[in-house]
């Protein structure tokens, strides 16, 4: 039996985000996610090591273009990416990875966006997407994700269902939406609960493809 879940991300331009990168295998994702935690680290030492220069760059009022501290610039040198504004929720995060997913979201509402960490994620191979905060970026950034699975029988996809929501599409397939404000569930953290769900059900053959944006398309055979 096969389920089909479809997953949309969208931007609501809210004081919260949510950042995604896709990559090609699960060692590519951890390695990117360890730089992200190193640079982070490093900002948060300067920030601790340097607090005046620190306290100018919080209470600058124009955030958008405030200076950035010398490890956001020795970064922002060496990938060539526009730095701004700088990055000062180097504490208050929480960085996870599943499989070829990298998801960094925030803990506390941040006085500026993710746009710096999505064009690293980029320029390090990714395939980046933002919900919530994305100045500088303009309109609306979306990330719709299809999985789709074996299960063992409609009693399963009928458990799934209770637990998550979704609908039988026929006698096979099971269609889950994820990430739009009316859909069965709205966000991406729910996202390895519903890879851990699919595996203690016994279901195989995990399937994930991006719908829009960057073409993306994975088999998670070995992990599910």
């Amino acid at each position: 039996m096969k389920i089909s879940i479809w997953q949309q991300f969208s931007s609501n331009h809210s004081a919260h985000f949510t950042l995604v990168g896709l990559f090609e295998t699960p060692a590519d994702a951890q390695n990117v996610a360890g730089n992200i935690r190193k640079i982070l680290n490093l900002i948060a030492a300067w920030h601790d090591a340097n607090p005046q220069e620190s306290e100018r760059i919080f209470d600058d009022p124009w955030i958008e273009t405030a200076p950035i501290s010398p490890p956001e610039q020795a970064v922002a040198a060496e990938y060539h990416i526009k730095w701004n504004p700088p990055i000062l929720w180097f504490r208050n995060y929480d960085l996870q990875v599943y499989d070829r997913f990298l998801c960094i979201h925030d803990t506390r509402n941040p006085d500026a966006g993710p746009y710096p960490i999505y064009e690293l994620i980029n320029r390090l191979g990714g395939h980046a997407y933002v919900r919530g905060d994305l100045w500088p970026l303009t309109g609306e950034s979306t990330f719709r994700l299809k999985l789709s699975c074996d299960v063992p029988d409609e009693a399963i996809a009928n458990k799934i269902i209770a637990e998550f929501g979704g609908r039988l599409t026929d006698t096979h397939t099971l269609e889950l939406l994820i990430g739009g404000e009316d859909d069965d569930l709205n966000s991406f953290e729910y996202l390895p609960q519903v890879f851990e769900k699919l595996k203690s059900y016994g279901c195989q053959n995990l399937e994930c493809v991006t719908l829009e944006g960057h073409p993306f398309r994975i088999k998670l055979d070995d992990e599910i």
